[in-house]
């Protein structure tokens, strides 16, 4: 886990994951689960492990990926 972020819902449902390996995991929080998942990989290419995503941030419109 690199990268943590409250979507629309303020974490009140949902929080997302953001990975090393540039995937972003929609995460329920009430029962534990990952309920959806992004690939950011056919955005960024490949990256080196360790040299992924490393920050994630929701503005109110956009998502935010650091790599």
């Amino acid at each position: 886990m690199e990268g943590l972020a409250c979507g629309s819902d303020n974490c009140a449902n949902n929080i997302y994951i953001g990975d090393e390996y540039n995937y972003i995991y929609k995460l329920d929080k009430s029962s534990g689960l990952i309920t959806y998942e992004w690939d950011l990989r056919s955005i960024v290419g490949n990256t080196n492990t360790d040299k992924g995503i490393e920050s994630l941030t929701f503005d109110g419109t956009y998502w935010y990926a650091g790599i």
